[in-house]
């Protein structure tokens, strides 16, 4: 594509016609994007988006240019132009979208702004797909009752939040028919051990006992490396030339009086160093055993060939950017300069066109358009196969034998509720019409696991549809299809996303994934952020992670216990710091000794929390351990491939300020967006929550909602928005080893020594280029102190680095100082060094707290006590190495009268 290709083209509202009274001024109001055209109609008086038209472009092949005289053109007619109309609420809530088919979704919310019934209207009809949703007093759903009788229950752990069962019944003839019994259990770091579904009988076949239980066993790392559970009794998956892309295998028609022919299998996974899968072993019995053998690029982590048996598979991929142009099953995989999926065919035709699919994209990088062209002989025209098109919850689905289908997607603020199917047109061939004079609809209820993933399918009348089970990276285990219901085969499937027919890859938004492979088939698209390995599908940890958006498993808004690793390696981190401080080696020790301290402080201070600024002080001293505990959290999380860019930790229930006990707390932490002092920002939001709780305000976070509305202030909490269409499904909760009810005191403990937070280190004056000016500063520093030492460092240009070295710093703060020296160098560092320097003296030289009898221990040596609380064998800013132990105290009266001899003019 040329460098002056314009795929992009925007025209704002000023100026177009009726502006004003459609508010359109500010606004984007028309987009040419490599989907089409989308037109932004009118908005409110807020800026909320009140309708929209999107018209597809003629060619799906090319990326589109603009920068021309008639853009309109190049569009389709109006059988490709869709609008849509929402409605808002005062809260900047939808509450009422009407789709391209003319259907109308109602969601209603209670009075704590969470979501409590969807209502689809058709025409003069209505129908309620969820009834009622009830929630805990943390915000999590315990109950779903769906428009079809069926009822979903949600049990947690009463301390740690955890779920623990996942129960869906529906009632017939008086009698309850259970669908659905996860039950949950975990290992003591919270990531899942075993689920096992109780409304599964267990079956005797083949001289096997069959569960409906699936167990796994990780490693140090947390990645899976043992996996058992059931699948279909079939032959052995087909690895053919175009290895097992295929998952029809799997797939059988389940009447109530089939036998179950199931057989147990065991998945073990070996990985490298970077997280690679070197081998995927299924053990199965003799028919449905297989290895898959993994080999990689020795410069990077793209897979060059896999080998099952005696076939091996060969991969290619594009060398500057790494995505693959060439997989078994796939002759070519086409790319746009954005690194989106172009095209796809699996043929290989000779002087001719084979068989090929292609993708269309709009400006935010959703999947807006999908089309299949059949093969073609040299020189013919391709023809049309089928296609796809989305517009937000709306697909409309056509192929060349006349049938036309649409389909609605029924959201609520987390998943996929259900779909609803609706054939407008016949089914031809030879001009005969072989399918139905009237539309005929298929309400397809969607009930998933704590993935997300679709298990399983029902009607409106609650009868299954369809019923599957997946390996653990996302490969079909068993899939069954009712005869007697008339259906499309399911789309949307391992942890709701949907699979594509045409090439087996599942579609994640920013890329495509490979079920079979455990990996993506292009990099992340936001670099290492996710971790070093680019390809690696959620950290090789995917039974408690899901990736919905193909970016990155980063821990989503919510409670810190909400994630399974996230919530241990919190409770590493917290040992990590303190462990070796307070002689304790697990988290519920470390933490009880951090409380233990933390009252004592609080005790010698007459009852006193303090200040952040009054070191020595309970919330002082407690700041201080979480920023500690904090940064060291962020490295263990980097480590792990898991950022926290843009995410803040909030102390929920008990804050800092007011209960410095709790501060390391797991249970007391959540993760919110943005900052504290961004209005608007969840971090925002959970503070003015707390001061209003703390305040005696009634259900304070729909106060400071509707305070915020007032201002015309929407809070980024996921749970007040219920606009996304992509949103995160969270990976089960996290168990704290040993629980911890966070508003519970526990009695004082003897501590050890206390950790004194390192002070600033203190800069010596300005470390420039001008020679004689380095002298006079020397000459002031000897006569302002008397300190031979502090005069010379004065003038030292590598002050820094010698401060390093004298005082046996380690590798990487010798590294720090050179760099700050020679930041020195320059005049701005100067200035600024001199600035901070003077400021950080000040501050020490009247608020330092020392052991006592430390300032005659440095006359005794003949030292300047006031240069020596940063310079020299035992100073203070390297207390914990050099004084190990001594009881700190504020200085006094009498300590200041006794320093002022030393920072006074001689």
């Amino acid at each position: 594509m040329a460098l002056n290709h314009c795929y992009e083209t925007i025209i704002y509202g000023e100026g177009l016609l009726n502006d004003k009274a459609k508010n359109l001024r500010g606004q984007a109001a028309v987009l040419y994007d490599t989907a089409g055209k989308i037109t932004s109609e009118r908005h409110d008086f807020k800026g909320n988006l009140l309708e929209s038209t999107r018209i597809f472009a003629k060619d799906y092949k090319n990326t589109p240019h603009w920068d021309i005289p008639n853009p309109d053109d190049f569009l389709e007619g109006t059988k490709y132009t869709f609008t849509t109309n929402t409605t808002y609420d005062a809260l900047n809530r939808p509450v009422q979208q009407i789709t391209p088919d003319g259907k109308t979704t109602l969601p209603t919310f209670n009075i704590g702004a969470l979501l409590e019934k969807i209502t689809l209207r058709e025409g003069s009809r209505s129908t309620e797909y969820v009834s009622n949703i009830d929630y805990n007093e943390k915000g999590q759903r315990t109950r779903i009752i769906y428009g079809n009788g069926v009822t979903t229950k949600y049990d947690y752990d009463s301390l740690t939040f955890r779920l623990q069962r996942l129960f869906s019944s529906s009632f017939s003839g008086g009698r309850e028919e259970v669908l659905q019994d996860l039950n949950y259990f975990y290992d003591p770091t919270g990531n899942i051990t075993t689920i096992q579904d109780r409304a599964i009988p267990t079956v005797f076949f083949n001289n096997q006992k069959i569960q409906g239980k699936s167990e796994y066993t990780y490693d140090a790392l947390y990645r899976l490396v043992t996996a058992t559970g059931r699948e279909q009794n079939t032959n052995s998956p087909n690895f053919d030339t175009g290895d097992n892309w295929n998952d029809a295998f799997a797939l059988f028609n389940h009447n109530s009086g089939d036998t179950m022919a199931m057989r147990n299998y065991t998945q073990r996974y070996q990985y490298d160093q970077v997280g690679n899968i070197l081998q995927m072993k299924h053990e199965a019995g003799a028919n449905g055993s297989w290895t898959r053998n993994n080999a990689y690029e020795s410069k990077n982590n793209r897979i060059k060939n896999t080998t099952v048996g005696n076939s091996t598979y060969n991969f290619t991929h594009q060398a500057l950017h790494g995505y693959m142009e060439v997989m078994p099953h796939l002759s070519s995989m086409a790319w746009t300069f954005k690194e989106e999926l172009q095209a796809t065919a699996k043929q290989v035709v000779n002087n001719g066109t084979p068989e090929t699919t292609y993708y269309v994209y709009d400006s935010s990088g959703q999947r807006a358009r999908k089309i299949t062209e059949n093969q073609a002989a040299a020189g013919v025209m391709p023809t049309f196969k089928d296609e796809r098109i989305y517009v937000g919850g709306y697909e409309i689905y056509k192929n060349q034998n006349g049938l036309e289908r649409e389909t609605l997607h029924i959201m609520d603020d987390k998943q996929r509720i259900a779909m609803l199917d609706t054939e407008t047109e016949a089914r031809t061939l030879l001009g005969m019409n072989l399918g139905r004079t009237t539309p005929e609809q298929t309400v397809r209820y969607q009930l998933g696991n704590h993935l997300g993933s679709a298990s399983l399918e029902l009607d409106e009348n609650a009868a299954v549809i369809s019923y599957e089970e997946y390996h653990p990276y996302g490969t079909t285990a068993y899939q069954a299809k009712n005869a007697a219901i008339k259906a499309a085969a399911k789309r949307y499937r391992y942890t709701g996303m949907e699979r594509d027919e045409e090439t087996g890859l599942e579609y994640h938004s920013a890329r495509y994934y490979v079920p079979w492979l455990g990996r993506w088939a292009s990099c992340d698209p936001i670099g290492v952020e996710d971790g070093v390995n680019v390809y690696v599908y959620c950290g090789n940890n995917q039974i408690n992670h899901t990736d919905t958006i193909g970016l990155q498993s980063q821990p989503v808004p919510g409670l810190i216990t909400n994630d399974a690793a996230i919530g241990a390696v919190w409770e590493q981190a917290v040992v990590n710091i303190l462990g070796s401080r307070f002689n304790t080696g697990n988290y519920a020790d470390t933490v009880r000794a951090f409380q233990s301290e933390v009252t004592r402080r609080i005790t010698s201070h007459g009852g006193s929390l303090g200040s952040n600024r009054a070191s020595g002080t309970a919330i002082h001293y407690a700041r201080r351990s979480y920023a500690s505990v904090r940064t060291e959290f962020g490295r263990l999380l980097a480590q792990r491939g898991i950022s926290l860019s843009g995410i803040q930790i909030h102390h929920t229930f008990s804050e800092l300020a007011r209960a410095p006990r709790e501060a390391l707390t797991t249970t007391n932490l959540m993760f919110a967006r943005g900052n504290a002092g961004t209005v608007g920002s969840g971090h925002h939001f959970a503070h003015q929550v707390g001061e209003a709780r703390a305040a005696g305000v009634s259900n304070p976070g729909q106060h400071v909602a509707d305070r915020l509305a007032s201002q015309g202030v929407t809070p980024d909490v996921p749970e007040l928005s219920h606009a996304s269409s992509t949103p995160h499904a969270s990976s089960t909760p996290h168990t704290p080893s040993t629980p911890h009810t966070p508003h519970t005191p526990s009695a004082p403990h003897m501590p050890s020594a206390p950790h004194i937070p390192s002070a600033p280190h203190v800069p010596r004056a300005i470390h420039g280029r001008g020679v004689l000016f380095s002298i006079v500063v020397a000459g002031g520093v000897f006569l302002y102190t008397g300190s031979a030492y502090a005069a010379a460092q004065s003038a030292n240009p590598a002050a820094e680095t010698t401060d390093a070295v004298v005082q046996g710093r380690g590798a990487g703060d010798v590294a720090g100082s050179v760099l700050l020296d020679v930041f020195y160098l320059t005049p701005q560092g100067a200035i600024i060094g001199l600035g901070v320097g003077l400021n950080r003296a000040a501050m020490d030289a009247s608020h330092f707290p020392v052991p006592p009898g430390w300032i005659e221990q440095r006359v005794a040596e003949g030292r300047n006590p006031f240069c020596a609380l940063c310079h020299g064998p035992g100073n203070l800013r390297e207390r914990e190495s050099t004084v190990p132990s001594f009881t700190p105290r504020e200085f006094t009266e009498a300590d200041r009268q006794r320093m002022r001899q030393f920072i006074a003019p001689r």
